[in-house]
């Protein structure tokens, strides 16, 4: 059951909030705020066209995300209240790092008791939840969905109706997987994701069912494929298919794979980089160098550099792999070209002098090396 609650827990990224979404919030649980003063829903919409609560207990998730929830406080605070609630006594609260400089009231809620009004599970922890001004739930999800989720509800795009369809669909999935009905999950997954191919979550939820749980890998890679068609440009299909060939049998399949990369990411430099990187991560006994390099080499001749700043850091990367391989004279060239294209950024023009001077270093000792006699 344990791999079951995974996926469960992903699902939470499609909507799986229980009940909820375009239902009413008629108080907050507790009557506890850390500054003292108490607050009604009204007094905390203030006029605002919406409301924001920020719920979120005591670990480090919390303290990770209070940056994030604080930047959209500060850029919607025209129109949307921010408040936050803290499944802690007042007194923890005040303790814990971040949340006096959230810049938005804090209520204290030691007895979880907003977790049962929007019947929230501790799992999805912390996230945002967003009310209109008949405080009716509009959304709740991760606060890194938030501010797209503010941009349409200000602009009068967010459609409640699809988003309770979304929230119910979740609901009848997750059902299906505590029932262990996985392929009648993953069929209804797919149906969904058809409608939007780029959604990330769907199509990630299709795949851990596909290898976890019905052992399907070559339906994973139909579907990694499948993604891939719909989705031209996008590395992240192709890096989920790359996933499924760290299995040692899948080796041979590899140089298809990346004949498939190459073309599809030509003018896209990052990404080639990005793969030739995961590729040095090999074995010794499966490391392909001439791969690695050939997808190095590709992207240093692309015209997909979109500034010098780009073109440097890459360089960096680059010469930081033919060095690893051996050549330290071409390591040296890339790093002073580096140092050139980096001209704009002092601190990274520095990195890039400091590099080619190491790399120059050691070309020059090189040289002098001899073997040692080794029968003393």
């Amino acid at each position: 059951m344990k791999k079951i609650s995974s996926l469960l827990l992903l699902l939470v990224c499609i909507g799986a909030f229980a009940a909820g979404v375009g239902e009413k919030l008629d108080s907050l649980s507790s009557p506890e705020w850390l500054d003292g003063r108490s607050r009604t829903l009204k007094e905390i919409n203030s006029g605002k066209k919406f409301t924001v609560f920020y719920i979120w207990k005591l670990d480090q998730a919390a303290l990770m995300d209070f940056s994030r929830i604080a930047a959209a406080a500060e850029n919607f605070r025209k129109d949307a209240a921010f408040a936050g609630i803290g499944l802690a006594s007042g007194e923890k609260l005040k303790r814990f790092p971040g949340v006096i400089r959230l810049g938005f009231p804090v209520n204290a809620d030691p007895q979880a008791g907003i977790m049962k009004a929007l019947q929230l599970k501790d799992s999805m922890l912390p996230l945002a939840v967003v009310l209109n001004q008949d405080n009716t739930v509009l959304w709740r999800g991760r606060s890194r969905a938030l501010p797209k989720v503010l941009k349409d509800c200000i602009a009068g795009k967010f459609d409640l109706q699809e988003e309770i369809r979304r929230t119910r669909f979740a609901q009848a999935v997750n059902a299906e997987i505590k029932a262990q009905k996985f392929e009648k999950a993953v069929s209804m997954l797919h149906d969904e994701w058809l409608k939007t191919p780029g959604n990330m979550e769907l199509f990630n939820a299709q795949m851990a069912l596909l290898t976890q749980k019905l052992n399907r890998p070559e339906d994973a890679f139909k579907l990694a494929r499948e993604g891939q068609a719909k989705n031209p440009g996008d590395h992240r299909f192709f890096e989920s298919e790359y996933k499924l060939l760290g299995d040692p049998a899948r080796e041979v399949q590899v140089p298809e794979f990346f004949e498939r990369v190459k073309k599809a990411f030509v003018n896209k430099p990052g990404i080639l980089m990005a793969f030739a990187i995961a590729e040095m991560g090999r074995s010794s006994e499966s490391l392909d160098v001439a791969r690695v390099l050939s997808l190095a080499a590709l992207g240093w001749k692309s015209s997909g550099f979109r500034s010098d700043l780009e073109k440097g850091l890459f360089a960096l990367e680059y010469a930081k792999m033919v060095h690893t391989f051996g050549r330290t004279d071409l390591a040296v060239i890339l790093a002073q070209k580096a140092y050139t294209l980096l001209k704009a950024e002092p601190k990274r023009q520095e990195a890039a002098k400091k590099a080619a001077l190491y790399y120059a270093k050691l070309q020059v000792a090189a040289a002098g090396i001899k073997i040692p006699d080794l029968q003393k």
